[in-house]
């Protein structure tokens, strides 16, 4: 299985349905308000829209439950309003002016409200449904954060404060209940303006402002007017407490400590906790001053502050754990917080590459994320040149601006036709209905119409939610040639619009490097094919493309990802040097895409990383970049990193099915199983047939010891089509062998094995011949092993084809089959195949015996790769010289690392069945160490294989355990 699959290039209690508390379900209001709203039945559908699914719980204004909007079909958060709060007209009016306020703010870390309806007189608001859990319930289940994912968290919370004060909404009423962690990281804040419409009220409840107190800033208890400022202060408090584990201000009571937050400063975080660096207890301590003029003014410069702070560390979370940034070596500081800058020249710590931090790319930094939806032109000429050109072309000229980011068109017309069926053309109207279900910001739509002189551009940009008209740009040229340059111009123009600094009406900042209109079509239609999976027909276009334009060099990049997807990587790397050899001619950004391409195609890591740090570098909002850059610290097998950097890839689009997936196999690399089981439920969700998130899952579950779940999976992925039952049944032959199941393997894989042979997928069949050898040898059947592996080579010479049947060969005592594997791997210079080649050098001198060679040969492995297997097969090079000690290191990094063992050559072919005799050899160390806990690890071995076949490996556990 190609890993190419991921396809380089390519407010109120809502909620708490997955991990978190009901409790904070009632915490989370206007502060423990009783709720008597009418309890709704399930089934029932309000308005005629909204369907109720389930009761989430009672908060303060009334009962919370989960509905579908039958209309838009998507899940929502319905509240029903209390009937005292709903029979006020003046608190009615109130709340729906706040209402129409709050639906302005549309940020990724802020819970969208829709809308305030009536049913039979039931009032009710309906806003965003998110799974999570309150960041209160989190840290009371997993303690204090790490500084690094306490900022990580309050970045977010800043981001969300930032975009609601910029359209003159103040929270009032911020607390750890009002802010939702998904499972993924991502946090989001709930309840804008809600607060003020029931607090402004002025009504007598007991207890009403209980829950608020604690957060409460000084100007607020005094009833001074607000500003963005007290949230701040609230703000403060949060991340205290987050870092410390303690309120900042102890008190009797809660009265008490805000008499104390008025008239003293609370005890700086580093002397709580001197864990903490001081530029971040700084921040936290100017968040926390009493007088206005002395804090913080603006969430903005807290972002600057900690954005600069991190910038100057080897990592930070922003939207769930860690990822790496660029490492700052020269510092200014700041006024009163001692906060570092990031200055121009940025070293990154973790590539040794070095970036230009120019003023772009500060401006593009600071400016929030826009999403934008184009959709299909209105071609009024009669010309079919134009019909689906300009779309294409428009969506890359807006990305010009490294903030922008478009949504794929390819969805958004699969999504249309399950709304709409039969629907074939996207208009304003159903793209807006597309991009408030997606969450996209804006909607492109444009025309072009040819007078007797003139060909007419025109598009307009609209507020998805709102329809408001952002920018409305038009242009006209007196040939067809002039077109592309000229919707360059009317990009430009609304790129400015948007608060894009560096637009300019001539600037040919972004667009496809196309000598001719027909080119650029041809090159379009090639990208049309290829996302709905027609890769014959994307070839086509490509190769028109590449006719009527030998120079175009986007086309032959396009060309080298449909072979590499086809698994033709002679092809393919052929193309993308074609594609190398017009860069000359190509935008930065094609160039950085084109080169990451071919070095992510050719699996140079390093190089891949330089060329998508710099993409991002200069494009932050460049959702393949960072996706890409995920991957090429995948290929690096920094699990951590790529897991981050796959994370932020779906912060900017979450319903990008290819680039979840990854995050959900990042995940599983980095033996986060039930995260990755999460993801690709979610996958699995928005394509139910996506045969790799069946993969990825099964895995997981096996990761987790769960060998009946992992089998039930992949019967499922069976049932899919052809390939995936091919895929399944080497799947489901890992889950035997784990179990020891060996007979069952040998008697299953020949019928699979010939069905791949027939369907002329060899690839395939050499993968499921080395899962029968492995079969074999554990059965002690060395012949019939190399006879399977032998076969596999035959069918195969991929290098992870070539590397598992030299292992076998070692194993069995094959030597002169081990060694021309060796030769022709050390012929290659990538990493991989060089630590490979080495590995199996060691593991020949192993099985025969030379320990000290066979160490000093995994160590030279080492140096090139740092792999599972290398650590596997260390630990029993030193079992073998009585290095206990040094056996149990190795074995322990194998554990710690086990989500590799998935699949060991990180192509997501199923070999985790390696993973238990980590347990068996490391309760061989044990026991060597005099150590109790070898017991208990022959016994977890024992208890996978028990119901498997009798094997040496097994016999000999039980034998050691009775001893």
């Amino acid at each position: 299985m190609d890993k190419d699959g991921r396809n380089p290039n390519a407010n109120d209690e809502t909620i708490i349905s997955s991990g978190g508390s009901p409790g904070a379900l009632t915490a989370s209001g206007s502060s423990g308000f009783p709720s008597d709203a009418p309890t709704l039945q399930i089934g029932r559908t309000l308005a005629g829209r909204y369907k109720i699914i389930s009761l989430l719980g009672q908060g303060g204004m009334g009962a919370v439950y989960k509905a579908q909007d039958l209309e838009l079909d998507r899940a929502v958060a319905l509240k029903v309003i209390r009937p005292e709060l709903a029979s006020n007209a003046d608190i009615l009016h109130r709340f729906k002016q706040e209402l129409i306020n709050a639906r302005q703010v549309t940020h990724k870390n802020v819970i969208r409200i829709f809308d305030l309806s009536e049913d039979a007189g039931i009032r009710f608001i309906t806003m965003e449904f998110v799974e999570g859990e309150d960041l209160r319930a989190y840290v009371a289940r997993v303690g204090k954060l790490s500084v690094q994912e306490a900022v990580g968290t309050i970045l977010q919370v800043c981001r969300g404060l930032e975009a609601a004060h910029a359209e003159g909404i103040i929270h009032r009423d911020l607390k750890p209940q009002n802010i939702i962690r998904q499972n993924n990281g991502r946090v989001l804040v709930m309840d804008f303006g809600l607060a003020r419409s029931v607090d402004s009220d002025k009504m007598t409840i007991s207890g009403a402002l209980l829950g608020t107190l604690e957060y409460m800033s000084p100007e607020q208890a005094n009833g001074k007017e607000l500003d963005g400022r007290s949230d701040l202060f609230t703000l403060g408090i949060i991340f205290y407490e987050l870092l410390t584990g303690s309120a900042p201000y102890q008190a009797d009571s809660a009265i008490a400590s805000l008499i104390k937050r008025s008239s003293e400063r609370a005890t700086p975080v580093i002397e709580i906790d001197p864990t903490v660096p001081r530029v971040i207890s700084d921040v936290v301590y100017r968040c926390l001053e009493p007088a206005l003029t002395d804090r913080y003014q603006s969430a903005t410069e807290i972002i600057r502050d900690l954005d600069s702070w991190c910038a100057g560390n080897e990592t930070v979370v922003s939207s769930s754990r860690t990822r790496a940034l660029p490492a700052v070596r020269a510092k200014r500081p700041l006024r009163t917080a001692g906060i570092v800058a990031a200055i121009l020249l940025v070293l990154s710590a973790a590539t040794g590459v070095f970036f230009f931090w120019n003023r772009s790319s500060r401006e593009a930094q600071s400016h929030k994320p826009i999403t934008i939806l184009v959709t299909d032109f209105d071609n009024k000429t009669g010309e079919d040149v134009f019909d689906n050109t300009l779309e294409p072309a428009l969506s890359v000229a807006m990305e010009g601006a490294s903030f922008i980011s478009s949504y794929s068109r390819s969805q958004a017309h699969k999504i249309a036709a399950q709304m709409k069926p039969g629907t074939t053309v996207v208009d304003e109207s159903l793209g807006r209905l597309i991009a408030t279900r997606e969450g996209i910001t804006l909607v492109l739509t444009g025309s072009i119409e040819k007078s007797a002189a003139n060909y007419l551009v025109h598009v307009k940009a609209v507020d998805s939610a709102t329809g408001n008209v952002i920018g409305d740009e038009s242009t006209d040229v007196a040939d067809k040639s002039e077109v592309l340059p000229a919707l360059n111009k009317v990009a430009s123009k609304l790129r400015k619009t948007l608060g894009d600094k560096k637009s300019n009406s001539g600037a040919a900042d972004e667009t496809y490097t196309a000598a001719s209109l027909e080119a650029a079509h041809e090159y379009a239609e090639g990208q049309k094919a290829q996302q709905s999976g027609k890769l014959d027909e994307a070839m086509t276009h490509f190769q028109n493309a590449t006719k009527i334009d030998p120079s175009m060099g986007r086309a032959y990049a396009g060309l080298a990802i449909v072979y590499q997807n086809l698994g033709k990587r002679a092809e393919s790397e052929q193309n993308y040097k074609l594609a190398l050899e017009r860069l000359d001619r190509m935008t930065d950004r094609e160039r950085f895409r084109t080169r990451g391409g071919y070095y992510l195609v050719t699996h140079k890591a390093q190089q891949a990383m330089q060329e998508m740090a710099a993409l991002v570098q200069q494009y932050p909002s460049d959702s393949a970049g960072i996706a890409n850059l995920a991957l090429a610290y995948f290929y690096q097998r920094d699990m951590q990193k790529a897991l981050e950097y796959g994370r932020k890839s779906i912060e900017i689009f979450p319903k990008n099915v290819p680039q979840r997936n990854n995050v959900g196999l990042y995940a599983m690399y980095a033996g986060k199983f039930d995260d990755a089981i999460a993801q690709q439920k979610t996958v699995l969700e928005l394509n139910p047939s996506f045969a790799l998130a069946y993969v990825g899952m099964g895995l997981s579950q096996l990761g987790l010891n769960k060998p009946q779940d992992a089998a039930e999976t992949f019967n499922r992925l069976a049932s899919l089509n052809a390939g995936a039952k091919s895929t399944a049944a080497l799947a489901l032959a890992d889950v035997a062998l784990y179990q020891g199941k060996y007979q069952s393997v040998i008697s299953n894989l020949p019928a699979a094995i010939e069905a791949d042979v027939k369907a002329k997928d060899a690839g395939s069949a050499a993968l499921k011949q080395l899962a029968l050898g492995d079969a074999y040898l554990a059965l002690g059947k060395n012949p019939q092993a190399v006879s399977a592996a032998e076969t596999a080579i035959k069918l195969s010479q991929e290098d992870p084809v070539m590397i598992a049947a030299g292992r076998i060969f070692a194993a069995a005592g094959a030597a002169a089959s081990v060694k021309p594997i060796i030769a022709q791997l050390a012929k290659k210079v990538e990493p991989d195949p060089q630590a490979y080649s080495k590995l199996l050098e060691g593991e020949l001198a192993l099985h025969t015996g030379n320990v000290p060679e066979a160490v000093r040969l995994l160590r030279q492995s080492q140096s090139s790769a740092d792999t599972w297997l290398v650590h596997f097969d260390l630990g029993r090079a030193y079992l073998a010289a009585n290095g206990a000690a040094e056996a149990d290191s190795e074995f322990e990094i194998c554990q710690r690392r086990a989500g590799e063992a998935t699949a060991l050559y990180l192509d997501e072919s199923p070999t985790f069945h390696i993973y238990p005799e980590v347990l068996y050899y490391r309760a061989m160390a044990k026991q060597g160490l005099n150590s109790p806990s070898a017991g208990e690890m022959f016994s977890a071995f024992i208890a996978i294989k028990q119901n498997g076949d009798a094997n040496p490996m097994l016999q000999d556990a039980n034998r050691r355990l009775k001893k």
